[in-house]
């Protein structure tokens, strides 16, 4: 607020996006401003890689008592693998993320392309993986833990690029690419590949190794 009343007009408004919008920039005073937001932490240098942030997540769930999780963490992790890999910013500018996580600020009646909805399970939190969510063409792939989430999302991101551009790079949205099954059972794979090989990891950390007993010939 204080950057916005000194660099430009004095008015932040909130988009339906959940972005925040600024107004009346010089061209020095712009520049200026985009290198706070850089040292901030809020800006990418590389304008596609900032272009390709589309990481929404609930606002207020640290505050909200209602809420399962706080899933800013997770945003961060996955905002952070988005920017820092050239091979994500082929993202359409449409292109949206939610990580929900319930209560009061839940975000779950927007049309997200992937949405990550926290949940309790009897194994703890969970986040149920949705794509299209809002829509007809709307699937629950199923469930990965936390740890488990920005990788999860980075595949099914990898995925939906991989098929964008068999159909000829035309969809704006996730479900411009769910024309068959054989696309639906790609993201399903995607998920199960990501859940499998963590659980592989933790079954080689919790095995026992037996000691070697040496037999000394005499």
């Amino acid at each position: 607020a204080e950057w916005a009343e000194t660099l430009a007009q004095p008015i932040i408004e909130i988009t339906s996006r959940g972005k925040l919008q600024l107004r009346g920039f010089s061209e020095t005073s712009e520049a200026q401003f985009t290198q706070y937001l850089q040292q901030q932490g809020l800006a990418s240098a590389t304008p596609a890689a900032e272009a390709a942030r589309k990481v929404l997540c609930s606002p207020l769930a640290d505050l909200d008592p209602l809420a399962i999780t706080d899933p800013y963490p997770i945003a961060k992790q996955l905002e952070n693998r988005i920017v820092n890999q050239a091979s994500l910013w082929q993202l359409p500018s449409k292109f949206l993320l939610v990580l929900d996580g319930g209560g009061v600020s839940s975000l779950s009646q927007l049309k997200a392309d992937i949405c990550c909805r926290a949940i309790d399970t009897p194994q703890g939190l969970h986040f149920e993986i949705l794509l299209a969510t809002a829509t007809p063409k709307a699937i629950n792939l199923g469930l990965c833990t936390a740890r488990e989430c920005s990788e999860a999302v980075e595949g099914l991101l990898r995925c939906f690029i991989a098929l964008n551009k068999q159909q000829g790079n035309h969809a704006q949205r996730l479900k411009d690419v769910l024309i068959d099954a054989q696309s639906t059972a790609a993201f399903k794979a995607s998920l199960l590949s990501t859940t499998t090989k963590t659980q592989q990891a933790d079954n080689i950390n919790e095995q026992e190794i037996s000691p070697v007993s040496y037999t000394h010939l005499t």
